[in-house]
């Protein structure tokens, strides 16, 4: 029998990021032809997902599923590659908050560790004005989830 490779170091089939993410087969495929988010590779006409890929795929989900426009999951989404660098580098959870302001322009921030989401959050409410509202996406929360259901799979 073979070895089992480490979730991180093999890739899925669209059928096993389906699983891992929740996400019909169909729609993924729509997805990579809309260029939603780019994947690492591909094996002889046969779609691979690596690990971020598959990650690609979990936070562009969640981030549609919670109301949030395509374009803004398409960036984030693009950005977790660096943000799980930036993860395994310092150890600090990534997040990024984003906010739409009255003429509805839409900044995002980069943040790691819980102090400085805080402090983040705290400087938003203070320029409250500026802008009403905002979402806190929790990039570590989902490396986890997926890590985890990807150990399962056989």
């Amino acid at each position: 029998m073979p070895e089992k490779q480490h979730f991180f170091k093999r890739t899925f089939t669209a059928s096993e990021v389906s699983k891992l993410c929740g996400v019909k087969t169909e729609t993924l495929r729509v997805w990579r032809r809309r260029q939603h988010f780019e994947l690492s590779e591909q094996e002889g006409g046969w779609t691979r997902y690596t690990f971020i890929d598959a990650l690609k795929v979990a936070i562009f989900h969640s981030i549609t599923q919670s109301h949030g426009t395509l374009e803004l999951a398409t960036v984030i989404a693009a950005r977790s590659p660096a943000l799980v660098t930036e993860l395994v580098r310092t150890g600090e959870a990534p997040y990024v908050i984003c906010s739409r302001n009255e003429n509805s322009e839409v900044h995002m921030e980069e943040v790691y560790g819980s102090e400085q989401l805080i402090k983040a959050i705290k400087r938003r409410v203070v320029e409250g004005e500026n802008f009403p509202n905002y979402h806190v996406f929790d990039i570590a929360s989902h490396v986890s989830r997926l890590a985890k259901a990807a150990g399962e799979i056989e």
